[in-house]
Order: structure tokens, then sequence, then C-alpha cells
């Protein structure tokens, strides 16, 4: 009887050196799928963050893109001021010259 016994307590030994199943998943594949899940909710809150600051970023940038399209228009308008008043002082001067004796 001892030796009927001896292949069952192998087999009972073998059945339970393996990891616990729940189904057909292992338990350890389920550990490795959480820190997987796990990961990836770090990564992703990392991406959300970095999504926020750079929407930030964008939104600061295109202001600044504003003011400065505003403040070049304001110089362009100065500038065609300025050159308008240079060239009537020149016509100016050319009329003086030719009338001078």
């Amino acid at each position: 009887m001892l030796a009927a016994t001896a292949p069952r307590d192998r087999h009972i030994l073998t059945a339970y050196s393996r990891a616990p199943t729940i189904g057909n998943m292992d338990l350890f594949d389920e550990q490795q799928s959480g820190k997987k899940v796990t990961d990836l909710s770090g990564k992703l809150e990392t991406l959300l963050g970095l999504c926020a600051q750079l929407k930030e970023e964008n939104q600061s940038l295109r202001q600044q893109q504003s003011q400065l399209m505003t403040e070049r228009a304001a110089l362009i308008e100065k500038n065609e001021q300025a050159r308008s008043r240079v060239e009537a002082m020149i016509s100016r001067l050319k009329s003086m010259e030719d009338n001078a004796p």
C-alpha cells in the first residue's frame, strides 16, 4: 500500500509546485498585469501633467505673439510717419534750394 500512495504524493507535490491559478490566468501574470497597469497609470499621469504644462505654455506664447504683432504694427506705423516727415523736409529743402538766388 505504501508504494501505491507514493506516486499520488508526488503528483500532489508537483501540482502545488506551480503557481496558483485563477481560471486560465496565473497569479504571477495577474501581478505582472497589475504592475503594468500601475506603470501605465504613472506614465499617463506624467503625460497629462506635461500636456497641461504645454497647453499653458502654448497659450502664453500665443498671447506674447499677439502682443508682439500689435507692437510691430505700431512700430511700422511710426516708421511710415517718420519717413513721410523726412520726405516732406527733403522736398522743402529742394524747393528752398531751387528758389535760392
